[in-house]
């Protein structure tokens, strides 16, 4: 029998250090997203003396290291794209996870920051700041989060009051990824009296302006983290991102796109420890028997298995109906970042349980993904957000 030439091409796929063969060859991807995984693939063992050189840094150095190679190198252009590459990012975000959280970080809120100007930026803005994001001139953040509001968007309260020639911003950002080292910050602001999502305006604002400030804080998995004061602060008109009141629906719009690429670190995350796990289990005995040939621990690699399965599966749907522009994108995306995460913390803990006291050493890289994994059930919408999304949409039949 004669295959078709599609299925062909997809026959024995190459294998790959970072990501998973099979995996890129599914009909969610396309040719280029093949030769796009074995390139990162390829860079990531090019360029690992350099990466373990960056990893030395402190958290905030280590940002700017890896978002000026990821720029040198010409893996941020991706995310000036339009329309955007769902399907690329989510390749980028797995392998980059894969080898560092750090790593994918770096890229990760470089991407966030660009996606509101991609979507509704001036030319101008584009050919400014998206260069600047895209070549790794500069380090980004999506100042969204506020002590009283959390992920209700619509609670938002630092303001932003019309004054000659701009607005002037006052208040405060909470829980901001790269808040301490960000040259370029895109901010959430409320431009009216009016409560709810009327009334919030998107701006992009210099770090350096005259009135922002930020403090570090410290987290149980180390990144660039903080919190942003704006006092005073004042913004050039111009540096309002899409209409004025339309920051909420271009904020949402962009928190939709990107959960699918936060599962996709889950499943970097979820990979790496299962490969630590086989390891240590396929070289160690116990009762002369090595663990990996116990029912208990096949027992564990199976439902891990499963669950993995499961959650690359949604993730590669949520992003190829993202980047088809399909109605139920928005809930898919909550799917793919619920599943994946919520996965991801289970495996890492079974991985950690196999390599048993070994597991819990500092420095030890499960040691490291149990802490490194908890967030991601948090930002971008914590999963309690996400399950009353899909289950939203699976009750007025818009998925399932």
């Amino acid at each position: 029998m004669t295959l078709p030439k599609s299925t062909i091409n997809r026959v024995a796929p190459k294998s790959l250090r970072y990501l998973d063969a099979a995996y890129v060859k599914l009909p969610f991807f396309e040719e280029r997203h093949v030769s796009l995984a074995h390139s990162i693939d390829e860079w990531l063992i090019k360029r690992d003396p350099e990466i373990t050189a960056i990893l030395e840094l402190e958290p905030s150095e280590s940002v700017h290291g890896f978002v000026r190679i990821l720029g040198r190198d010409g893996w941020l252009d991706i995310i000036r794209r339009d329309p955007p590459d769902l399907r690329a990012v989510v390749l980028i975000r797995e392998a980059l996870a894969y080898r560092h959280d750090l790593l994918d970080f770096a890229f990760g809120i470089q991407a966030l920051t660009a996606a509101a100007l991609v979507m509704c930026g001036e030319s101008f803005q584009k050919d400014r700041y998206l260069r600047e994001l895209a070549t790794g001139a500069c380090v980004g953040s999506f100042a969204l989060s506020e002590k009283g509001a959390g992920s209700n968007l619509m609670a938002v309260q630092l303001s932003a009051s019309e004054t000659e020639g701009g607005f002037l911003l006052n208040g405060n950002k909470h829980w901001i990824a790269n808040a301490d080292t960000a040259d370029r910050v895109v901010v959430l602001a409320r431009t009216s009296g009016s409560a709810g999502a009327i009334g919030l305006s998107l701006f992009i604002v210099d770090a350096s302006t005259p009135g922002v400030s930020s403090s570090p804080m410290g987290l149980i998995a180390p990144r660039s983290f903080g919190h942003l004061h704006f006092e005073q602060c004042k913004v050039p008109m111009d540096h309002l991102i899409g209409p004025l009141g339309g920051g909420f629906a271009i904020a949402v719009n962009v928190l939709e796109r990107f959960r699918a690429t936060v599962g996709a670190t889950a499943n970097g995350f979820a990979r790496r420890a299962l490969h630590e796990a086989r390891g240590y289990a396929r070289k160690h005995d116990i009762r002369n028997e090595r663990l990996a040939d116990l029912p208990v621990i096949c027992h564990m690699f199976a439902n891990i298995a499963t669950t993995l399965e499961a959650a690359q599966l949604t993730v590669a749907r949520a992003a190829w109906e993202i980047d088809l522009d399909r109605d139920s994108c928005a809930a898919r995306s909550s799917l793919a970042k619920l599943q994946a995460t919520e996965g991801a913390q289970s495996i890492v803990d079974q991985c950690l349980q196999i390599c048993g006291a070994s597991g819990l050493l500092k420095g030890a890289i499960t040691e490291r993904l149990y802490r490194e994994v908890r967030s991601l059930r948090i930002y971008e919408g914590t999963s309690e957000i996400q399950r009353n999304i899909v289950g939203s949409a699976v009750a007025n039949l818009e998925m399932g």
